[in-house]
C-alpha cells in the first residue's frame, strides 16, 4: 500500500502543507525525495540480497514493473539487472 502526505499528516493531526513544509524545512528534502530514497533503499536490498525476480520486487514495493525499472534507473543510472549483476560478479 502506498502512503500519501496526507495519511501522515492525518495520523499527527495537522494539515498536509504544513507537514510538507516542516518536513521540507528541516530535512532539506521534500516528502517526496524522502519516500523515493527509502523505496530505493529497499529494492537495492531486495536486488542485491535476494534472488527474487525483479517484476516481483517491484510489485512488493506497488509499481508496475516496467514503471520501476525506469524509476530505479532514472535514479541510480543502471536498471535492477544492471545492479544485481554487477553485484553477483564480484
Amino acid at each position: 500500500m502506498a502512503y500519501e502526505i496526507n495519511d501522515f499528516a492525518k495520523l499527527l493531526f495537522i494539515n498536509p502543507n504544513h507537514l510538507s513544509d516542516t518536513v521540507s524545512a528541516v530535512l532539506g528534502k521534500s516528502p517526496c525525495a524522502l519516500y523515493e530514497e527509502k523505496l530505493l533503499d529497499i529494492a537495492k536490498e531486495f536486488i542485491i540480497h535476494t534472488e527474487t525476480p525483479i517484476n516481483e520486487i517491484a510489485l512488493k514495493l506497488d509499481y508496475d514493473p516496467s514503471n520501476f525499472t525506469k524509476f530505479f534507473k532514472r535514479h541510480t543510472g543502471m536498471t535492477p539487472v544492471q545492479l544485481r549483476k554487477s553485484f553477483h560478479k564480484k
